[in-house]
């Protein structure tokens, strides 16, 4: 083992240096020669890349390894062998006292980026089944701003509250953020909570300690292409292609939690809104029998018009393949919503067709890949160049 490797100080971050994966805290077998003694500790805490299986030492891990080699020096003795005390990870910080949350006091001390010297305790992780954001999805009292897709704001009447979603679908919050709710709402969450797996890694670890701002969520995503779109076309064909949003309806538009039926319709329903049902029918009309007046446009509506305006406005994009994700989305929601009459089977099985995709990836991947094919569909038409006139 590398002996300047337990001598630095130099901060350690959460993130592989071999592969750039997130590293998480495990408790593992240590035995090692380390400047002539022979250490043996049983559960000692490291930072372990899930993907490439690389170790790194936590900068506390790094202190307690100095100081065992200088006692056994000391000492004169070349051997150690210890193990994780039964108590380990049980400290109780000052926040929510009335509140017994389970959590462990080792992530704070060992996860990089977490200990404050000056509020002991206050960036402790707790973890929580997702269950527990249902209530803020239907509680009118309530917003959950979810502005990218693993990380959000609840908005409440005291406040406000960041979570983060764990690549292991876990919520987290901080301790001390937990401790600014009514005690009635920590109790609430204390019936979701569950013991910690060590594993922060998310969006919200990396904005709120690494100070790194995730890209906007999918939905916000596409949001933002279709204002960009309408500018663009707005500047060179005249015409805005969607008539504008309601842009405080847009905001709280975000990727579901759950994935039945009654959590996934009404966002596929609002992203329906957005993409399709707000599409400029009569301005596209309008320019489609200008520039092909021998097209016929009886029964067409959004979708059909928007694709003919792709191909008369946009002629070196490939228009079905740019609309086939905005179809599937349109699709998607008369299955959901019970319109499809006996074809509804039928209908979703061409979704995933279409998508490229098994059914057996289920409703979250399907919804992913329609959302981010859509955004990327609209960054095609945004980055068209036009020829000079």
């Amino acid at each position: 083992m590398d002996l300047d490797e337990i001598k630095s100080d130099e901060y350690k971050d959460l993130h592989c240096t071999k592969c750039s994966d997130w590293l998480k805290l495990e408790h593992k077998e240590f035995n090692e020669k380390v400047d002539g003694i022979q250490i043996s500790i049983n559960k000692l805490p490291l930072l372990v890349c899930p993907g490439c299986k690389e170790i790194f030492f936590p900068l506390k891990t790094r202190i307690h390894l100095r100081g065992i080699i200088a006692e056994a020096k000391k000492r004169g003795v070349d051997t150690f062998r210890g193990s994780r005390k039964d108590d380990a990870g049980k400290d109780k910080f000052n926040f929510c006292k009335n509140v017994d949350f389970d959590y462990d006091s080792t992530d704070y001390y060992y996860i990089p980026g977490l200990i404050r010297q000056w509020v002991d305790g206050a960036l402790t992780p707790v973890f929580f089944d997702k269950k527990v954001l249902q209530k803020f999805r239907s509680d009118p009292d309530y917003t959950l701003n979810q502005g990218s897709n693993t990380y959000g704001t609840i908005y409440h009447p005291n406040g406000y509250i960041s979570y983060g979603i764990t690549r292991n679908d876990k919520v987290v919050f901080w301790l001390c953020d937990l401790d600014e709710l009514p005690e009635d709402e920590q109790q609430y969450l204390k019936a979701f909570n569950v013991p910690s797996d060590h594993d922060i890694a998310s969006e919200f670890y990396a904005a709120q300690i690494e100070v790194q701002w995730g890209a906007f969520s999918n939905e916000q995503q596409i949001f933002e292409n279709i204002k960009s779109l309408n500018k663009k076309c707005k500047e060179n064909l005249g015409f805005e292609i969607f008539k504008e949003n309601d842009e405080e309806k847009l905001q709280k538009i975000s990727r579901p939690i759950f994935w039945d039926e009654d959590n996934l319709l009404p966002v596929v329903n609002s992203l329906n809104k957005t993409c399709v049902e707000s599409i400029n029918q009569e301005k596209l009309k309008s320019d489609i029998s200008e520039k092909d007046p021998e097209f016929d446009l009886k029964g067409l509506r959004g979708l059909k018009l928007l694709e003919k305006s792709l191909q008369l406005n946009f002629p070196r994009l490939d228009a079905k393949q740019i609309m086939k994700p905005l179809y599937v989305m349109y699709d998607f929601r008369k299955v959901l919503s019970h319109d499809t009459g006996s074809d509804e089977k039928k209908i979703l099985t061409f979704c995933y067709e279409r998508m490229e995709i098994s059914p057996e990836k289920g409703f979250e991947r399907l919804y992913d890949i329609i959302v981010s094919e859509s955004a990327k569909s609209f960054d095609e038409i945004i980055n068209y160049e036009f020829e000079k006139k």
